[in-house]
């Protein structure tokens, strides 16, 4: 399974909490669309060629800034330079404000089937908190507008942890999610980086950080409640109703090779990572010119083993162990498995099969995968 993402670099103003790569200068917009579509002709040959794709997916940014009619020239230009699968998962990133039904039916027009709306929060508070666009009325319409167009698989982003939404603010909102038939869930912890608005805010002593304890109340009481509805908890931050897991993102836990597009995408075939340009101007350049600004990051065994530790123990089913092994020696999985019984039962399962982090695991994953890392 072999995957193509699209990074569009766009935003009408950039969230408090956002270290994307992205611009609020949309006078570029024009000439990154069409070395957009020349890298895709440029990159058909780079090593998904005997592939066939089985997922797109345009991320940002804000890639619903361009018009459907854009977004169907883009899987247009794929269709043409790659072999696409007939059942491929094709999802869009949204933002609440730039919607309507119409454009929802004019996307799905041109072969979009799955849609992810950047939600946030239902509270108008906290999206003013965290410098959204849209408000309460707006994302409730974006949701409604996606079904009625005819939108089976329709996913929502949310954020928790934040320094002024309390555990009853946040259980409000889980409650307003799930009054939708929506299929898919991505709940993510607010972290606060650097060079970000909230990064200043934090280093001038304006910003405190929820404590450890509030941050566990919030995690579980999202697991227990979408459990409740019938959710799956399959991955640290992903929430499916049953069929309805994100194919895309499977695809880079599972370490399949992607493509990535745009500055500053990366892309992997299984042995290196790619980067594309971070700086628009160069991006459009090097494009235009033919020859693409490419990093190349060449994974040592080491890097491969702990890539693999971090990526399954993201996710329900764990680490396996037969796969491990044939990749990297049953010598190296017993070691992994001993430094790993520090953790279990409280935080990890150790079965004949493999190991798998629980709910307790998850919240301090970060801790565990370090320490198992190898050196």
């Amino acid at each position: 399974m072999a995957g193509i993402y699209l990074h569009i670099p766009f935003c009408h103003r950039r969230c408090h909490y956002c270290d994307f790569y992205t611009h609020v200068n949309l006078s570029h917009l024009p000439a990154f669309f069409n070395s957009l579509l020349t890298e895709i002709e440029l990159r058909k040959t780079f090593f998904l060629e005997k592939e066939s794709i089985q997922t797109i997916y345009f991320g940002g940014g804000t890639p619903s800034i361009l018009h459907p009619e854009a977004i169907g020239q883009i899987i247009e230009k794929i269709s043409t330079c790659f072999d696409i699968a007939k059942n491929c998962e094709i999802t869009l990133e949204v933002n609440p404000e730039d919607v309507s039904e119409t454009y929802y039916r004019q996307v799905a027009s041109v072969g979009v089937n799955r849609v992810s709306i950047g939600i946030q929060s239902f509270d108008d508070k906290i999206l003013r908190y965290l410098n959204r666009r849209h408000g309460y009325v707006q994302a409730i319409r974006s949701i409604e507008w996606a079904f009625e167009a005819g939108f089976e698989n329709v996913t929502i982003d949310l954020i928790y942890g934040i320094p002024v939404m309390d555990i009853k603010q946040w259980i409000e909102t889980i409650f307003v999610a799930t009054n939708f038939p929506i299929k898919h869930i991505s709940a993510y912890h607010l972290t606060v980086e650097p060079r970000t608005t909230f990064g200043y805010l934090k280093e001038k002593g304006k910003l405190n950080e929820i404590t450890e304890d509030e941050s566990w109340e919030q995690i579980f009481m999202l697991h227990n409640l979408l459990k409740g509805h019938g959710f799956e908890h399959y991955e640290i931050s992903n929430f499916a109703q049953p069929g309805f897991r994100s194919r895309h993102n499977q695809s880079y836990w599972q370490h399949k090779p992607y493509l990535g597009l745009g500055p500053a995408a990366h892309s992997f075939n299984g042995l290196v990572r790619y980067e594309n340009v971070r700086d628009i101007h160069k991006y459009i350049k090097t494009i235009q010119e033919g020859r693409p600004d490419i990093l190349e990051d060449h994974l040592t065994l080491t890097d491969r083993m702990n890539e693999e530790i971090m990526l399954q123990l993201r996710c329900i089913e764990g680490l396996g162990k037969k796969a491990f092994s044939e990749q990297f020696g049953e010598e190296k999985y017993q070691q992994l498995e001993k430094r790993a019984l520090k953790y279990y039962p409280q935080y990890l399962e150790i079965t004949p099969d493999g190991i798998m982090l629980n709910l307790n695991g998850w919240f301090i994953s970060d801790r565990i995968m370090a320490d198992l890392f190898f050196s």
